[in-house]
């Protein structure tokens, strides 16, 4: 692999590697809701592949693979990547908080689905790990940012490439999005599972994960 785009293929192949294990659950899914027999097959296996399936499928393999494809665009348009390093820390914090996450699934402690709507209860390093993978993505934002701003301060007048336009715009609205989240997981549901709360709203909790959901 060419060298300038390690930090851009490493995350894409979290990304694909996260798609591999959800493709596996997908299947088990399938063959389940077809009614046909296969070793271990259980309504809780059901489940935990529901929700493994869900989360690496809808949340770990599109974060990385933007996030990778962020970079290859930095790099080939704008000719830089400021900030590598730090892109670096934020791709270990989420690729260690989503194999923490993956672990509790995989492990049926955390059969909560893609939701994890409570009352439904994870482990607390489900949510631990989930709100890793959001800290390290908006590390990568800040990097997009700053290999933006340090483009334009050398590039005055000059419209920013069309897909670093692109990658700014979903950068705001990813911001905007996780806020919701952040919010309900870290003010709710990590306080909860690791009982320092006796019970949560689960109505408030809804509306926060939608408030991510939809944009």
């Amino acid at each position: 692999m060419n060298g300038r785009h390690t930090l851009a293929g490493s995350h894409i192949g979290v990304g694909i590697a996260a798609f591999g294990v959800a493709s596996i659950m997908g299947v088990l899914q399938g063959l389940s809701i077809a009614d046909i027999n296969f070793p271990l097959r259980s309504e809780s296996l059901y489940y935990l592949a529901v929700t493994a399936h869900g989360v690496l499928m809808a949340l770990v393999f599109p974060i990385f693979f933007i996030m990778g494809l962020g970079y290859v665009f930095a790099q080939e348009s704008l000719g830089r990547i400021t900030g590598r390093g730090i892109g670096w820390a934020g791709f270990s914090i989420a690729a260690v908080g989503s194999v923490m996450a993956a672990i509790t699934i995989l492990r049926g402690q955390s059969t909560v689905l893609y939701t994890f709507y409570p009352p439904m209860q994870a482990h607390p390093l489900f949510y631990i790990g989930a709100t890793l993978l959001v800290v390290g993505s908006w590390i990568w934002g800040g990097v997009m940012i700053a290999s933006c701003r340090s483009w334009r301060r050398e590039h005055p007048g000059v419209p920013v490439p069309l897909s670093m336009h692109g990658m700014l715009a979903t950068v705001i609205i990813w911001y905007l999005a996780t806020s919701g989240l952040a919010i309900e997981v870290v003010g709710m549901l990590i306080p909860w599972s690791l009982g320092m709360v006796d019970k949560i709203d689960p109505m408030l909790a809804r509306i926060y994960f939608w408030w991510f959901g939809h944009p």
